[in-house]
């Protein structure tokens, strides 16, 4: 039942859906990218720290 629940899901996306859900996905990826430059620019990462111990 779920398998052909899914069948029916996937054929209903269309192309345009899934170049929409593509461009959102790279919104995303491109966000948490900017958060971790920031976050590396803010405070060293604990494994760069061991050195100076």
């Amino acid at each position: 039942m779920e398998h052909n629940a899914y069948n029916i899901f996937q054929s209903k996306q269309t192309l345009d859906d899934l170049y929409h859900e593509q461009l959102r996905v790279r919104g995303i990826i491109s966000s948490l990218g900017n958060r971790i430059q920031r976050l590396e620019q803010r405070r060293p990462f604990p494994r760069k720290q061991k050195g100076r111990r």
